[in-house]
Parts: C-alpha cells; structure tokens; sequence
C-alpha cells in the first residue's frame, strides 16, 4: 500500500485545525505560565477599560481568558458589553459567570457577587421573553429572532432588546408560525406556543430547508481524472451515506453538515477499481426543495495492484422530486455523480 504526498498535505491541516480554537484552561488546571500570560492581557486590558477604550479592553479580556477560563476575565468581558451599551450580551454573559463562579466555591465567591449586583443593574436596560413550547408536533423548535433557543432555555427568561421581538415555532416539517411580542425595558412578557388549530402558512415564512438527518443515495458515476497511469477514465456506480453531524451549520436554518463516506465501482476501466470517500459536506438550502453543496476529504482507491489515498472534493445540487426523494448531481476530483438520493 502506498500513500501520495498529495493526499498526507490534504489530511494534516485537518488534523491541526482542532486545536486551532481550542478553549483556555480552567483556573484549577492551567499551568504557571498560562496564569502569567492571561494576568499580563488581563492587566493590559483593565488599563483600556480604565480609559475608556472598550473595543481595545474587551479583545483583551476575551484573549486572556482564551488563555485561563478565569470567571475574573469573564466577568470583565459583560462590564465591557455594558459598557458599550450591548445589554443583552453583558445580561447573557453574566448568567454565565454566575454558574462559572459559583461552581469554583469561595475562591471567586466575591467574583459571584459582583456579578449578581452588575446584572440587577443590567436587566433594567433590557426586557425580558420566556418562551414555552405548548400544542405542537414533538420536534418542534423555538426561535427568538432568527437565532435557535435552545430546549435548556425554554421556560426561562431570554434577554431581548426593548420593543418589538420576533418569536417563531417551526414544526418538524419545516413550516413556521410567527407571533410579535412587545417587552418594554425593564419588563418581561412570557410566550407559548402553539400551532393554530386552523393554521394558514406564510409565504414569508416557508420552510427555509428539507429537515433531515440522514442521506442515503445511489448513482451513476464517471470518473474525471485518471485513477493512475495504468489505467483509462472509466464508469460504473456507486451509493452514499451521511449524517448530519451539525444541522444548524454557521448560519442557522440556511445551512448544515454532514460527514459522507460510501464507494464507487469503476467497472469500464482497463483496470477496474473501487474507491471510498471520507468528505465533510457543506450544504446551502436556496429554496425549500433546491440545495447546493461543497463536499471535501479524501478518498481511498482500491485497484487491483495497488491501493492509495487522494484527494475527494465536488460541488454539486440536490432537488426535491418528490416526498423525501430527491434528484442529486455532483462534478469534482475524482468523479462526478448523477442519482437519486433520499433524506430521512
């Protein structure tokens, strides 16, 4: 077995990238070292904040406590949202350094405290939504604007900003319903939703994707770079599996991940060969039926002398048909694919 250059230069990157955003360590874990380099952005940054440059304090804090998860740091990065007049991030902030302190005992108990009084003089600023979940298909999600909540939020309050905030329940096939609260500052207004017992759909509010968790596909392949030098361009068949590891993607309902992998026969070569992908798949949901996809990795190729790894990556779109069927056609390295896929 022998492995090309070019596929080892596509794996390492991913083998580095996750320790790229990795969180800092815990006050009670973090090395001499650690707690001197986040001491000296910590203080670095106390002097911005001291005069008045918020933006420049608040990317120190944030870096020091990249650095040591210090509730001190935490508790200085909601005093700089406050500050800047960002009250719903500074009230969520704060929440957090609560837990954060409380769960680090009398050591950061005055951290704690400070943090209970700075939020009393926070919530003011803000209002107030708690949302529940009534009459409604198991599955159902709640959003507060266009950010999902999460089901540990549910019952509790959520800070918004005062005025008018958009509530939304969207039920498992995707449909949403829309309700309008007004909370004024200081003030807290409480939410349930439901679906309508005679409920009309808004063309607004379509569904922005097909939800689904799995894919599973068969397809027709033909291959666009040649498996070796032994060997012609050929084509044959193939399947795909894949599950969506990350539903929500970077930007909500609009997007998602996958993890992909399945084989394809190439049986018209002069040399047939089989070969198995390892891809992650982006996918953009442009419309409630029509999606386009990025899919990269690498590929294992079995032949019948040798077997090696390359790289994997094509672009490609997916269409409802019918139901949960759908028409998929992808064009890359080493192939492109035109079948059927279903999303379940």
């Amino acid at each position: 077995m022998r492995v090309r250059w070019i596929g080892r230069a596509l794996l390492l990157p991913l083998l580095y990238a996750g320790g790229a955003f990795a969180d800092g360590a815990t006050v009670d874990k973090a090395s001499a070292a650690e707690k001197k380099q986040a001491g000296a952005l910590y203080t670095a940054a106390m002097k911005d904040f001291e005069e008045d440059s918020y933006e420049k304090a608040l990317a120190g804090f944030e870096q020091s406590y990249k650095v040591v998860k210090s509730p001190n740091s935490h508790f200085m990065i909601a005093r700089t949202y406050a500050r800047l007049g960002r009250n719903v991030e500074a009230y969520q902030e704060l929440e957090l350094v609560i837990k954060e302190a409380e769960a680090l005992g009398q050591t950061y108990a005055v951290t704690a405290d400070s943090a209970r009084e700075k939020l009393s003089e926070v919530k003011p600023r803000i209002g107030l939504i708690t949302v529940s979940i009534g009459k409604a298909p198991k599955g159902s999600r709640a959003f507060v604007g266009d950010d999902p909540l999460p089901e540990d939020k549910l019952k509790k309050p959520f800070p918004v900003l005062p005025g008018e905030s958009r509530v939304v329940l969207q039920t498992p096939d995707g449909t949403r319903y829309t309700e309008l609260v007004q909370v004024q500052e200081g003030a807290q207004a409480n939410v349930e939703l439901s679906v309508p017992e005679a409920a009309k759909k808004d063309e607004a509010e379509e569904p922005v994707r097909e939800q689904h968790r799995w894919e599973f596909g068969a397809h027709v392949t033909g291959e666009t770079v040649l498996a070796s030098e032994a060997t012609n361009r050929g084509a044959g068949f193939g399947a795909r599996a894949g599950f969506q590891f990350l539903p929500n993607g970077l930007f909500g309902a609009s997007d998602s991940f996958a993890a992909i992998t399945g084989i394809d026969y190439i049986g018209t070569s002069t040399e047939p060969h089989a070969w198995v992908p390892l891809q992650v798949q982006w996918n953009f949901w442009i419309l409630p039926r029509f999606s386009a996809m990025i899919e990269g990795g690498a590929s294992l190729t079995f032949g019948s002398s040798e077997t090696w790894v390359a790289p994997a990556f094509n672009v490609g779109i997916r269409y409802r048909v019918y139901k949960k069927l759908h028409v998929t056609g992808k064009v890359g390295i080493p192939s492109a694919t035109l079948g059927v896929s279903l999303l379940l």
